[in-house]
C-alpha cells in the first residue's frame, strides 16, 4: 500500500466517524499537490464535508490543484460564505480559472463578496489559455540598490506557483528599463 493509500484510508476512517477534525489534520500535513491527489479520491460528499473543515487557505491550495471544473463543482456545493472565504486564498488567476467554470450570476455574486474584486474580475475577460488568461495580478517588486544575491534570496523566499521565465525591470511610472529570462528551475 503506498503512502496515498495509507492517507486516504486514514481518512475515510476519520470521516466514517464524523471526526472532521482529524481528517482535516492528516490532509494538512502534507504538500498542496498531494492533498489534491488525496482529496479528488474521496466521494463527492466527502469532499463537501471536508473542504470547509480545513483552514482557508489549505481549502484554496487543494481547489487551485484540482481540474477547474472539478474544482467549480465542488464550489457549488459549499455555502457561499465559506466559498468568499476560500476564494480569498486563492491567487488570482486561480481564482478566475474556477470561477469562469460557474454559471456567470454565481461567479458574479462571488466576485462581488470579495474583499478586492478587482485583483480577478479583469482576469475573466481572458480565455483560460490565453496569454491575459495565464496572468496574475501579483509581483514581486525588489529595491533598486538590491544585489544579486540579495533579489535572489528574496525570489527563493517568495516562492511564487508558478513563476515565469521573465523579469523585468521597470522604474518609477512603471517604464520599462530592461529584462531577463531565468535559467533555472527548481530554485
Amino acid at each position: 500500500m503506498d503512502l496515498v493509500d495509507q492517507v486516504l484510508e486514514q481518512i475515510r476512517e476519520a470521516l466514517e466517524r464524523d471526526d472532521f477534525a482529524r481528517a482535516a489534520e492528516i490532509i494538512q500535513m502534507y504538500r498542496p499537490p498531494d492533498q489534491a491527489e488525496v482529496f479528488s479520491e474521496l466521494a463527492d460528499s466527502q469532499q463537501v464535508a471536508l473542504l470547509p473543515e480545513l483552514s482557508p487557505q489549505a481549502s484554496a491550495d487543494i481547489l487551485e490543484e484540482l481540474d477547474n471544473e472539478q474544482a467549480a463543482q465542488l464550489i457549488e456545493s459549499l455555502p457561499h460564505e465559506t466559498v468568499v472565504r476560500i476564494v480569498e486564498e486563492m491567487e488570482p488567476d486561480e481564482a478566475a480559472d474556477v470561477l469562469s467554470e460557474l454559471a456567470p450570476a454565481q461567479a458574479e455574486a462571488l466576485i462581488a463578496s470579495l474583499e478586492d474584486p478587482d485583483e480577478v474580475r479583469p482576469l475573466l475577460v481572458h480565455s483560460e489559455e490565453s496569454a491575459g488568461g495565464l496572468m496574475t495580478s501579483d509581483f514581486l517588486a525588489l529595491r533598486r540598490r538590491m544585489t544579486a544575491q540579495e533579489s535572489m534570496e528574496t525570489l527563493r523566499r517568495w516562492r511564487p506557483k508558478n513563476f515565469q521565465t521573465s523579469m523585468y525591470r521597470i522604474e518609477a511610472r512603471y517604464l520599462l528599463r530592461g529584462a531577463c529570462r531565468t535559467r533555472w528551475q527548481n530554485w
